[in-house]
């Protein structure tokens, strides 16, 4: 909101700028009104519009993303779950014995996804490490992560072109979602953090490091 707008509709008009003409236009938008926004603008520059089908989770939304832009291309899907350009950061296991999982969620839907892929998983307790950005919505992103933690360990990135929000703020947005009797530290070294966490944890443990690439970057063993 800082960059592109501050409502959904402007921010979808910076976005519309990809839209070239004569090409093909896939969207995943579900809201009418932005989706018959991008509509409008594709049929000005004469471009191909096509909406994708809403799904139910972001990982079927983006499954179903590449499955049609595939079939538009007239090649075949092949649905093998194996990611075609892996990005590091997004679920990424660095480490096992505790089981250590770097993923950058930065907003509230990213975040939900890792939930998704948390009750995928197989492990005895989330040791949780995160740190947000100071412009984000901390409050929406803690909200769905914090129930699933058994031990919090909030902390900071350090970047000089952007702001983190301070683990004491976190841990007070945090505190209303925390389940009882969990612990929870601050520590303004990210290494620190993790290294605390890895000497708690035991062999089926799960270490969880996300709430911005430049946390996961830092960190990145």
């Amino acid at each position: 909101t800082d960059l592109f707008g501050k409502n959904l509709l402007a921010i979808a008009k910076e976005k519309a700028g990809i839209i070239k003409s004569q090409s093909l236009f896939f969207t995943c938008e579900p809201r009418p009104s932005l989706r018959r926004f991008f509509k409008d603008t594709c049929r000005q520059q004469d471009t191909t519009f096509i909406a994708v089908p809403t799904q139910k989770t972001v990982a079927l939304q983006n499954q179903q993303l590449v499955r049609t832009v595939v079939s538009s291309l007239g090649l075949t899907y092949c649905d093998d779950q194996t990611p075609l350009f892996p990005l590091p950061g997004r679920w990424e296991q660095i480490s096992s014995k505790p089981d250590i999982i770097l993923d950058g969620a930065h907003n509230r839907l990213k975040m939900r996804s890792v939930v998704e892929r948390l009750k995928q998983q197989h492990y005895q307790r989330l040791f949780l490490l995160i740190g947000i950005a100071q412009n984000k919505a901390h409050g929406q992103i803690l909200k769905e992560i914090i129930p699933y933690a058994d031990r919090v360990f909030y902390t900071r990135f350090q970047d000089p072109q952007r702001k983190c929000a301070h683990p004491s703020q976190l841990e007070r947005r945090a505190r209303p979602s925390l389940k009882h009797h969990v612990t929870t530290s601050q520590h303004l070294e990210p290494m620190q953090a993790l290294s605390q966490a890895k000497q708690e944890a035991n062999a089926g443990d799960l270490i969880l490091v996300t709430g911005s690439f430049l946390l996961v970057r830092e960190l990145h063993l």
